[in-house]
């Protein structure tokens, strides 16, 4: 990754603001309050997890009726950051998960 940031300079991203920080948590809280959609939606989580909190990621994708969450053994925060094989495997099963879901 950081050689695609010194080619590409223009795609760095800077860290979170107060303002943006205060959204997130205005909306995460409201969310919160709903009931999961009735769509489809495949969560992975890393049991490694470092960034966040999985706990309220486990209770949210127990509601979630038609949600699934996939544990990928070995893995932390950044699942489309990790090994090849990892990074494969989340493609396919989320081009799996649109594909069967076009136009519902």
């Amino acid at each position: 990754m950081r050689h695609q940031l010194e080619a590409h300079p223009d795609l760095v991203l800077g860290g979170p603001t107060l303002r943006w920080l205060r959204a997130a948590l205005f909306e995460t809280r409201r969310l919160t309050h709903m009931p999961p959609p009735d769509v489809p939606a495949r969560t992975f989580l890393g049991p490694h997890e470092r960034i966040v909190n999985p706990a309220p990621i486990h209770h949210l994708m127990a509601q979630w009726p038609k949600g699934q969450l996939e544990m990928l053994e070995g893995t932390e925060h950044e699942i489309m950051m990790e090994r090849a094989e990892i990074r494969s495997r989340f493609h396919a099963e989320s081009l799996a998960l649109f594909g069967a879901n076009a136009g519902a």
